[in-house]
């Protein structure tokens, strides 16, 4: 293969190739969509549009720049990526930008999603997330544990 610049530049077409058909694929449901999605889940949790979670997208090598910010906490390098997907798979939104360290809330706080809720959902929406996320109007986690002590 050379000295890795054929790999590279592969790479970088397939990634250019597969970022411009992302459009057609990957997008937030329209209004007319998101009113048949409530209707299919109206019985189990409606108003659900859908569900967001972070992972961790591993790397094969320690990056040369700043390594430390991409070490998380499962003890490897990667970057984090946040989806949010409908009840029947479909991919709504990714956010990828930052290293592995950072917190899922973070991420969340930092994306465009989470900056710009009102552009993505009516009143009433919500979506659901882990515990990661902050509660609120419209994403709904699970609630923490919290262990009262009693004398």
């Amino acid at each position: 293969m050379g000295d890795g610049s054929t790999v590279f530049r592969l790479t970088n077409r397939v990634t250019k190739a597969l970022l411009s058909l992302s459009d057609r694929f990957i997008k937030w449901p329209t209004l007319e969509e998101r009113k048949r999605i409530k209707e299919e889940v109206q019985l189990s949790l409606p108003n659900c549009i859908g569900f967001i979670d972070g992972c961790h997208v591993p790397l094969e090598e320690r990056p040369l720049d700043d390594h430390e910010s991409y070490f998380n906490r499962k003890k490897e390098y990667s970057i984090q990526m946040q989806c949010i997907v409908g009840h029947d798979k479909r991919i709504f939104n990714v956010f990828v930008r930052y290293p592995g360290s950072v917190h899922d809330a973070r991420v969340f706080a930092a994306s465009h999603f989470g900056q710009n809720l009102e552009n993505y959902l009516a009143l009433g929406d919500w979506i659901g997330g882990d515990s990661a996320y902050k509660n609120t109007n419209t994403l709904v986690a699970p609630f923490r544990y919290v262990h009262i002590f009693t004398i």
